[in-house]
């Protein structure tokens, strides 16, 4: 019926209004811990790379020195 506010057609809405938010809480949740993870990484990786640049180039100078 329209209108009807304290009926069960109300009661089930709600509870999948609940489920879907739960859902979307749940994915949010992933999402964020992975690319803080990925994040992590990425900047491991740039310093790694940045460290083998430098000490590649002193090699490389070291080389030609002698």
């Amino acid at each position: 019926m329209i209108g009807d506010i304290g009926g069960s057609d109300t009661i089930t809405v709600t509870a999948g209004l609940s489920d879907a938010l739960i859902t979307t809480v749940a994915g949010l949740s992933v999402a964020i811990f992975t690319l803080l993870f990925a994040n992590t990484f990425r900047g491991l990786y740039r310093r790694q790379l940045s460290a083998i640049e430098e000490y590649s180039g002193q090699l490389e100078l070291l080389y030609l020195n002698h």
